[in-house]
């Protein structure tokens, strides 16, 4: 008995040292980390002695919620929590963080390592491969990365969507209901082009039928998603970049090389915005310089706060951005090539009305001027032939869109303006037997979300029409 409370002492006090040991090691750690992060000028707060990778966002930046979400998602099922701390920052309600680390747009991302040192800067949306590169490089060797399901090569799918706007979910939802089990591609997505479509970057959705009060757009594309799912659509999150149509069935590869074949398909890959085409246009917006073309998610940064801003167009989105700018901004420049406005009119009228917007007609934006961030713009009078300087520091292009179909240019027709063209009138065959087109690849005129829609409810009633009659439709 005396023997065992000997041991039993001895335990306990062995316990006690260890605690101790392990006490005075922590706040010995600590105090180091403390130094170093004053030192590196790193707060506390974003870096605590190990790799770190931090996530600038905004509660309103699209970007942010539904596609670098999804990336940084990605990151914490590849990087255990003992090689990398993950923290997300608040770029508004935290602007001297976000000033400490140079962040100008949202979505920002960047790289700590163990040592302190700033090892990544990411000034736009990115993807979960690019990060887990940069973080290996930052921890000096990394966790075996989580594989993902590859599809089946020898499975044949009855019906593949691709696009996820309001044409790709609903063609997804009455393929569903038909027992078709469609696959829907709804892209990789980019910093100005997510799954979801043009509706992610709109705010109030005021004429979608069965919403009275409105709906914001990333809240109706939710919506149409759940629904898609609710009736068995499979998703796969990445880009189709070729389509063999020489082969029966098709056979698609997408972004991470995955090969599928399917009977059927139906191509709903929407428009994105369109740029000016300057060199410097591109490379301020690659680096978050101050030239974007989402004021919802950039706008309320504060580069352009009580600054002096422009926005290039005169069409509906343009005059939208603008009114969102005016809640930011001092002043807001809208710069249109044509005489006169191309908006409906309610949006012409609430500019107009906004005493913040300063209106330019007959100008051109024909450079960009700024190193590290937007200076001004030279502008070009289209009727006089002169040119002339705008200090502004941003510039917000709302030029209309292009559609997506440069992945399907050489194996169908397609109009002089990159639209599909459908071969007959209330159809959506295109000019390949088998591939069909929903939405605003088909779409020049209209380009409205139930228009999208309705064309994708179209698309899915022709293929199940298709596949009866063509006698392939698979059990």
């Amino acid at each position: 008995m005396l023997f065992d409370m000997t041991r039993l002492l001895i335990a306990i006090g062995l316990l006690i040292i260890f605690t101790t040991v392990i006490g005075l090691w922590n706040w010995a750690h600590l105090r180091i980390v403390r130094i170093r992060s004053r030192h590196r000028k790193w707060p506390m707060e974003v870096w605590n002695g190990k790799a770190t990778l931090l996530y600038f966002s905004t509660k309103n930046c699209v970007v942010c919620k539904y596609q670098q979400a999804k990336e940084i998602e990605k990151i914490r099922e590849t990087f255990s929590p003992d090689l990398l701390d993950i923290k997300k920052l608040d770029a508004l309600e935290q602007p001297e963080l976000a000033k400490l680390f140079g962040v100008m747009n949202v979505p920002t991302t960047v790289i700590i390592d163990g040592q302190g040192n700033l090892h990544a800067f990411n000034a736009n949306l990115a993807k979960a491969k690019e990060l887990t590169q940069q973080i290996t490089g930052s921890i000096g060797a990394c966790e075996p990365v989580r594989q993902k399901a590859i599809l089946d090569p020898d499975k044949t799918e009855q019906v593949v969507i691709v696009g996820s706007g309001p044409a790709g979910w609903t063609a997804a939802i009455y393929a569903a209901r038909a027992q078709l089990a469609p696959l829907v591609f709804v892209g990789a997505g980019d910093k100005f082009m997510i799954p979801g479509g043009q509706l992610m970057w709109t705010t109030e959705v005021e004429n979608f039928p069965g919403w009275p009060e409105g709906i914001e757009g990333p809240a109706l594309m939710e919506k149409h998603q759940e629904q898609a799912l609710h009736w068995g659509t499979r998703v796969m999150e990445t880009d189709i970049v070729n389509i063999d149509a020489s082969k029966r069935p098709f056979e698609l590869t997408d972004s991470d090389h995955n090969l599928v074949k399917a009977q059927a398909i139906i191509i709903a890959t929407g428009a994105r915005a369109r740029w000016l085409g300057l060199e410097n246009e591109e490379r301020l917006a690659r680096s978050g310089g101050g030239v974007s073309a989402c004021a919802t998610c950039d706008g309320p940064m504060p580069i352009f706060r009580n600054q002096v801003v422009a926005v290039i167009g005169g069409g509906d989105t343009a005059l939208e951005e603008a009114l969102q700018l005016t809640n930011f901004a001092s002043r807001v420049h809208i710069i249109n090539i044509t005489p006169e406005l191309t908006a409906s009119q309610v949006m012409c009228d609430r500019a107009r009305d906004n005493q913040k917007i300063e209106f330019h007609f007959n100008k051109t934006v024909v450079d960009v001027i700024g190193e590290d961030k937007v200076d001004g713009l030279r502008i070009h009078d289209v009727s006089d032939n002169t040119e002339s300087t705008m200090p502004v520091k941003g510039m917000f292009v709302a030029i209309g869109h292009i559609p997506n179909t440069d992945f399907v240019k050489d194996i169908m027709e397609l109009d002089e303006h990159g639209y599909i063209v459908i071969k007959k009138a209330f159809r959506t065959n295109t000019s390949v037997d088998g591939i069909f087109a929903a939405g605003d690849v088909i779409d020049s005129n209209y380009r409205q979300a139930i228009t999208s829609a309705g064309t994708g409810c179209m698309a899915a009633m022709d293929v199940e029409r298709w596949l009866q009659r063509s006698h392939v439709a698979l059990v």
